[in-house]
């Protein structure tokens, strides 16, 4: 698509969200309810389009994907009504005889750039934010999961027309057309150094962005937690999708007195999960994303100072990955370099709390954080000491799955907020209103101004 085609749709969204076709609140709910319909009746190409882009288990597919978005939808239409409300608020003392209130307004045409790895969760869960908040949308699927926008695609023209809801396939050159527009709010999901670039594209047209990245989020165990019940939490969230998601853990932290019992249950924990025979490609775990991911991974591993047990299982051709666990990792090993985004866990020991507090105070702040432990003191230390974009105490992953709960990151790992409200609020424009009577004035406001007046205010304030 050329860059006059771009333009040509951003101008007729914006016509058609400047004719207030966009605003009624039941017009958006009757979109959304039409939305919902439309992915229940796709849900078989939904699940075979995952399969070929990304090797997804159904049940994974189901769990992370279709359900996920139901939820939002319904959610959303069940708090709309009273998300859309003028909100009062109060008024200072000072400001007698004025009442003050909040309006929430669209902000107008939106861009939405979706990543590879949840490709129909993550182009689907902001655009119904950005659909609640009232405005259109250009939505660009990847295409490292051509399948998947193919059926994200169909699905949008299914409901909503071109001036309201566009998808826009391609490559990067694409985006890079995209993000030339004036656009009123740019949601992108993606890598962190490809967020950098949105950014700088924003800037040009002072374009407000919301930026889900990544990093390298920790998962700390106490000494009293390194049990099954633990290991199976962790191994679960770091090979969901095979290790393709954005808040797996991406390391482990164990206490070294705990080291050799922790590696024990985990390469159990991994046999009950996924059975002996790793070298082939398993029917309850997702493949990578490309060759070029397998690549990338194989040859960290590769370098590592860490130990691992035996042969590497992969299968370039069929993207596949084996889990792995790497044992005795080092702060400066190759694996702790950068984002792993693959089914690979180091892990890593501590002497005590401190220290390893003062070891993840000098990284990134992570988009997520999981600590297990019982006791209340340790859990606080840690989410009280480090700054994160959110996370579990005894658990993992669950934070994003519920839709009362901010989602986005701090830092490098991103900012803004979506998911239910806080996807409402990030697409809408929250406009200060005070209003006053007609007839009530305060003369002393107005010139000519007296100096008794001026330390009459000045002791009011005091006292305030």
């Amino acid at each position: 698509m050329n860059h006059k085609s771009i333009e040509d749709i951003r101008k007729k969204q914006k016509n058609f969200f400047q004719s207030g076709h966009t605003r009624p609140v039941l017009v958006r709910a009757q979109a959304l309810r039409s939305l919902a319909r439309v992915i229940r009746d796709h849900e078989k190409g939904i699940f075979e389009a995952l399969s070929k882009d990304l090797g997804k288990p159904q049940f994974e597919s189901l769990l992370s994907e279709i359900s996920f978005v139901r939820e939002e939808i319904k959610h959303t239409l069940w708090c709309l009504p009273q998300w859309v409300k003028t909100k009062k608020v109060p008024t200072p003392l000072t400001l007698f005889g004025n009442r003050s209130s909040i309006k929430y307004e669209p902000k107008g045409n939106t861009l939405i750039i979706a990543p590879w790895n949840y490709p129909f969760q993550l182009a689907f869960a902001p655009l119904i934010s950005s659909i609640a908040a009232g405005n259109t949308v250009v939505l660009k699927p990847s295409e490292l999961a051509p399948q998947t926008a193919k059926v994200v695609a169909s699905i949008c023209r299914l409901v909503f027309p071109e001036e309201w809801v566009a998808i826009i396939q391609g490559d990067a050159t694409v985006s890079q057309e995209l993000l030339e527009e004036p656009w009123d709010h740019i949601f992108f999901t993606g890598s962190t150094a490809i967020g950098r670039k949105v950014m700088t594209s924003a800037a040009k047209h002072l374009s407000p962005v919301t930026l889900e990245l990544g990093g390298k989020s920790p998962c700390i165990v106490d000494q009293d937690s390194v049990d099954k019940s633990t290991v199976k939490k962790i191994l679960w969230a770091k090979f969901f999708h095979a290790g393709q998601s954005c808040i797996a853990p991406d390391f482990v932290c164990v206490p070294r007195s705990q080291a050799a019992q922790f590696s024990l249950l985990a390469k159990q924990t991994i046999l009950d999960f996924y059975g002996k025979n790793l070298s082939q490609v398993l029917a309850d775990m997702s493949v990578m994303v490309s060759r070029k991911h397998v690549e990338r991974l194989v040859d960290l591993l590769k370098r590592t100072q860490g130990r691992v047990d035996g042969e590497i299982p992969f299968d370039l051709e069929r993207k596949y990955l084996a889990p792995i666990i790497v044992e005795d990792v080092s702060w400066d090993d190759s694996l702790m370099q950068e984002e792993l985004f693959g089914p690979i866990l180091p892990i890593l020991y501590y002497k005590d709390s401190a220290d390893l507090l003062a070891r993840l105070r000098q990284m990134d702040r992570p988009l997520a954080l999981y600590v297990f432990s019982g006791d209340s003191q340790f859990s606080d230390l840690f989410i009280n000491n480090l700054s994160f974009g959110g996370g579990c105490i005894n658990q993992t992953l669950l934070h994003f799955a519920n839709p009362n709960l901010p989602f986005g990151g701090n830092g490098a790992s991103g900012m803004g907020r979506y998911h239910g409200h806080f996807g409402f609020l990030e697409f809408s424009h929250q406009k200060a209103i005070l209003k006053a009577s007609r007839w009530f004035c305060l003369p002393l406001l107005r010139p000519p101004y007296h100096r008794s007046l001026i330390k009459w205010m000045s002791k009011f304030l005091r006292f305030l």
